[in-house]
This record gives structure tokens, sequence and C-alpha cells, in this order.
């Protein structure tokens, strides 16, 4: 059997569904940004205005796309 964070490749095929599942990880949540589980804490993020949870390695990626969501630009800003 191949597990990966979205699904499982299950080659024996008398092999039941529950028993296919027992003793893999569960996953904590899933991240907002790329979709995949989060099985740590310590490798999640939730961030304070969306409440989204993703994983830390996703932040960068995340913040590029949402940077106006966190941020505007100085021209928008009457003074």
């Amino acid at each position: 059997m191949v597990f990966t964070e979205r699904y499982f490749y299950n080659e024996r095929e008398d092999l039941l569904y529950e028993e296919a599942y027992e003793g893999l990880p569960e996953a904590l949540a899933y991240c907002d940004h790329c979709g995949f589980a989060i099985y740590s804490e310590n490798d999640a993020l939730v961030l304070n205005g969306s409440g989204d949870i993703i994983h830390i390695d996703c932040w960068e990626e995340y913040m590029t796309e949402h940077m106006f969501d966190f941020a505007k630009r100085a021209s928008e800003i009457e003074c």
C-alpha cells in the first residue's frame, strides 16, 4: 500500500477499506492553501485575520497570492 497525504493505493484487493486506513496518522486539519492534510500543530499556521489554517511551508506562496488581504498600496491612502 502506498500512502500519500491525499489518498492511498491498495495493491491488495482483499484488504477491507477500514483495514487499509488502520494505523495511518489522523489529519488535524486540511491546508486552506494547498488542500493537503496537516498532521502536526507544529506544521500549521492559523492566520489571525481570516482564520485560515495552512502549512508553515505554504506561507510564502499564500502570502504572495493574498498580499492585498494584508496590505494596501500607499497610493490608496488618503493623506
